[in-house]
């Protein structure tokens, strides 16, 4: 049975992404490697993958464990040949190649890109928020593996929450998956502990057991409760009522001034481009994503450099529009660092000579301008 289950996994796997790869990749892109979508790169792997397992359930699952070890070990050692052969760089890290410039000003604000380490020492208050549940989940694995409870289960169970918890390590965008994976165990302790209490008439020790362990487990928890201790109440509510980089640039009026223009190449900090492909149909120099380093790198020298330099760098790119937002998390860090830049007479108010300002709503907190003939 389980040979049979395993050679449908492989090819159900191998088929899959065969149809996915097929009907979703433009023929062109067919041989196109790259590292963050399904291309050709994973594509292989998953076939290789796919079909080697199939054939190794289908050939060797009624030999010996050492055959089918050596087996899987061949499995494995056939798919990093496959990507050694097809996509060596993706084995690499994607990012290790910035700009200095931009690893500055864009990367190491990432807070979905930090590490363990770095959250640590920037952000401490949500260690609980972002590892606990995840953390949690992967002991309650253990501990029901060591009281023999369901073994297969909790294995595949810690196989999935812990592998999501080291990824989360690296880069903190992972607690996303090691706590909804978290859900299942701690589901099951939940059920045992809910039956225990008997409804709450077995005892107050047990209901607080059960309510206790239920609170624990949010991720929201520990976030309140972190601000909590590490700011206070104060604190807290200055947190609630933040304005976020969204209410503060993106308002509903910034982008209504925007898509009445007529498609137009736009200049401006990373986060208005995310919104500008998102909503309009205008084309951007700079968005926040790393295969649009030189876009990113380009905007930052142009809001860096001194305003007659910044005239040259925006004329290079034809007849841009810009589009400046004084509140941008970015612009302020840009205006920080150069107090005589570009981004820095804009958001003193200084409109340098050469630009010319475009009509907005009132209250858009986007400026636009073009450049003067």
């Amino acid at each position: 049975k389980a040979a049979r289950t395993t050679v449908a996994f492989g090819l159900s796997l191998a088929a899959g992404l065969s149809l996915f790869f097929f009907v979703t990749v433009p023929p062109r892109l067919y041989l196109a490697a790259t590292c963050d979508n399904l291309s050709i790169a994973f594509y292989s792997l998953a076939l290789t993958g796919g079909g080697l397992l199939a054939l190794a359930a289908a050939m060797v699952s009624d030999r010996p464990t050492v055959v089918r070890f050596f087996a899987l070990g061949a499995c494995g050692l056939g798919i990093v040949a496959v990507a050694l052969s097809v996509a060596p760089q993706c084995l690499g890290n994607p990012l290790a190649g910035l700009d200095p410039l931009l690893r500055e000003l864009w990367l190491d604000n990432v807070t979905e890109a930090r590490s363990f380490v770095a959250v640590a020492r920037t952000e401490s208050a949500s260690i609980g928020a972002y590892y606990f549940t995840g953390a949690f989940a992967a002991l309650l694995c253990v501990w029901r593996i060591w009281r023999r409870d369901r073994i297969g289960l909790n294995l595949i169970l810690f196989a999935l929450v812990f592998s999501s918890l080291m990824i989360a390590l690296i880069q903190v965008r992972g607690m996303a998956f090691s706590n909804l994976l978290a859900i299942v165990p701690i589901a099951l302790l939940l059920t045992d502990l809910r039956a225990r209490s008997n409804g709450g008439t077995a005892g107050v020790g047990a209901s607080l057991l059960y309510v206790g362990t239920l609170v624990i487990s949010v991720p929201a928890v520990w976030a309140m409760g972190g601000t909590l201790v590490d700011k206070g109440i104060g604190g807290h509510v200055a947190g609630e009522t933040a304005v976020s980089n969204g209410e503060a640039c993106l308002t509903a009026a910034s982008l209504a001034d925007l898509e009445d223009l007529p498609p137009s190449f736009v200049v401006g900090p990373s986060d208005i481009g995310a919104a500008l492909l998102l909503h309009t149909q205008h084309r951007v120099l700079s968005a926040p994503y790393h295969r649009n380093a030189a876009g990113m790198l380009a905007e930052l020298k142009i809001g860096l450099a001194r305003p007659e330099e910044a005239e040259a760098m925006l004329r290079q790119l034809g007849h841009p529009v810009l589009a400046f937002c004084a509140a941008d998390v970015q612009a302020r860090m840009i205006a920080a660092r150069a107090p005589q830049g570009f981004y820095a007479e804009l958001t003193a108010g200084r409109v340098p000579a050469f630009l010319s300002p475009l009509p907005v709503s009132a209250g858009a907190s986007i400026r636009l301008y073009a450049l003067k003939p």
